[in-house]
C-alpha cells in the first residue's frame, strides 16, 4: 500500500507539470557554398551558419483537465492512507488478540499438565484398586476417562499456545525467541503411563 501511495503521489506531481512551460532548445550549424568562385575571386556568399532556436510552450487552458486529474490523484492518495491506517490498526487488534490468547494459553498449559498429573495418580490408584478387587470396572474406567479428557486438554492448550505463537510472528512477521520453551508437550509420567498399559 505505501508503494502503491508513493507512486500515486509521482503520478499527481507529473500531472501538476501539466501546468509548467516546455522549453525546447536546439542549436544547429551549417555550411555551404565554396570558398574560390571559378574566375578566382572570393565567394561573397557566407559559406556557415549557425542557428539557435528555443521553442517555449505553455498551455493556458486545458479545460480544467489537468486540475480535475490532479485531484483525481489526491483523493487516491488520501483513500490510500486511509487503507494503510485501517490496515495497521487491523494488524495491532490481531497483535493484542493474539498476544492475550497466548498467555491464556500458557496458563492453560500449566493448568492442565497439573490436570495430567492428578488424573495419572488417580487412574494409578484406581487401577491398584481394580487389582485388588476393591473397585470395579466402571470405577477404572471412569478414571482412564477421566486422564483421556486431561491429556485431550492439555493438547488442546499446546495447539492453541502454538496457534497463538504463529499469530504474533504473522503479525510482527519475525520468529519469537522462546516459542518452543513455554509450549513443551505433556510431561514424561504419561508417556510412562502408556507402557504400563
Amino acid at each position: 500500500l505505501r508503494s502503491r501511495k508513493k507512486s500515486r503521489e509521482y503520478t499527481r506531481r507529473s500531472i501538476l507539470g501539466g501546468y509548467l512551460p516546455s522549453i525546447d532548445l536546439s542549436v544547429s550549424y551549417s555550411r555551404f557554398g565554396e570558398r574560390l568562385a571559378t574566375d578566382g575571386r572570393i565567394d561573397p556568399l557566407p559559406d556557415e551558419e549557425t542557428q539557435t532556436i528555443i521553442t517555449a510552450t505553455w498551455n493556458l487552458f486545458a479545460g480544467f483537465k489537468t486540475a480535475r486529474d490532479a485531484a483525481a490523484e489526491r483523493a487516491e492518495i488520501l483513500a490510500l492512507e486511509e487503507r494503510v491506517l485501517d490496515t495497521k490498526q487491523d494488524l495491532l487488534l490481531q497483535l493484542r488478540q493474539a498476544v492475550e490468547v497466548h498467555t491464556v494459553s500458557a496458563e492453560q498449559i500449566s493448568v492442565s499438565k497439573t490436570a495430567v498429573a492428578q488424573a495419572e495418580e488417580n487412574y494409578r490408584i484406581t487401577n491398584n484398586q481394580f487389582k485388588q478387587r476393591v473397585a470395579d470396572a466402571t470405577d477404572l474406567l471412569e478414571a482412564r476417562t477421566l486422564l483421556t479428557r486431561s491429556r485431550s486438554e492439555l493438547t488442546s492448550s499446546i495447539y492453541n499456545h502454538q496457534r497463538s505463537i504463529a499469530a504474533i510472528e504473522r503479525v510482527i512477521e519475525s520468529k519469537l525467541k522462546d516459542s518452543k520453551s513455554k509450549s513443551a508437550g505433556p510431561s514424561g509420567t504419561e508417556s510412562k503411563q502408556e507402557t504400563e498399559q
